[in-house]
C-alpha cells in the first residue's frame, strides 16, 4: 500500500513540475496581460456599445440629477392647478385623443442599482409598455437585464418588447 501510495505522491509532483515549467516558458515574461492605455480601452468600450464616464462627470451627472429632482419637488401643485383653471374649456377631437393614445414618447433616466423591476414599472406608469411583470420577465427570460445601460433612453409606446430591450442595452 505504501508503494502506491509513493507513485502517486510522485505522480503528483512530476505533473506540477511539468505545469510550472509550461507556464513558465510559455508566458515568458510571466504576464499574458497586454499593456493598454485608458484611451485605447475606452475607445474599445465605446465601440462595444458601452459610455465611458470619468468620475468627475459621474458626480457631475448625479448632482444635476439630484438639483432636477429637488426642483420637481419645490413646484408647488397649486401652480399647476391654477395653470389647469386658466386654461379654456376645449372639447379635443376624438381623432387628436386616439393620436396621443396610439403612440407616447418617453426618455428615462436609468442610474446605478436601479432594478429591472423599478425600470418596467416607470415604463409602464408613463404609459410605454401595458404590463410591467411580462417585460421584466422578458428582460430577464432574454438576457438583456445585465447589460441595460445607464444614461437616458429615449422610448415610445409603439415599440415591441424586443425593441425597447435593445434601446435599453445600447
Amino acid at each position: 500500500m505504501k508503494h502506491y501510495i509513493r507513485s502517486f505522491a510522485i505522480g503528483l509532483f512530476t505533473a506540477g513540475a511539468v505545469m510550472l515549467a509550461v507556464y513558465l516558458i510559455w508566458e515568458k515574461d510571466g504576464s499574458n496581460a497586454k499593456n493598454i492605455t485608458r484611451t485605447e480601452m475606452a475607445a474599445k468600450l465605446k465601440d462595444q456599445g458601452y459610455r465611458v464616464v470619468t468620475e468627475a462627470e459621474y458626480i457631475a451627472l448625479t448632482v444635476q440629477k439630484e438639483e432636477a429632482a429637488q426642483n420637481k419637488d419645490k413646484t408647488p401643485a397649486a401652480t399647476k392647478k391654477d395653470a389647469d383653471r386658466e386654461k379654456p374649456d376645449q372639447a379635443e377631437s376624438p381623432v387628436k385623443q386616439k393620436e396621443e393614445e396610439a403612440e407616447r414618447s418617453f426618455t428615462i433616466q436609468i442610474s446605478s442599482g436601479m432594478a429591472t423591476s423599478e425600470i418596467s414599472e416607470t415604463l409602464q406608469d408613463n404609459g410605454i409598455i401595458k404590463d410591467a411583470k411580462k417585460f421584466d420577465d422578458y428582460l430577464e427570460k432574454n438576457d438583456y437585464a445585465k447589460y441595460i445601460q445607464l444614461g437616458k433612453h429615449k422610448l415610445s409606446s409603439g415599440m415591441s418588447l424586443e425593441e425597447i430591450a435593445k434601446a435599453l442595452t445600447k
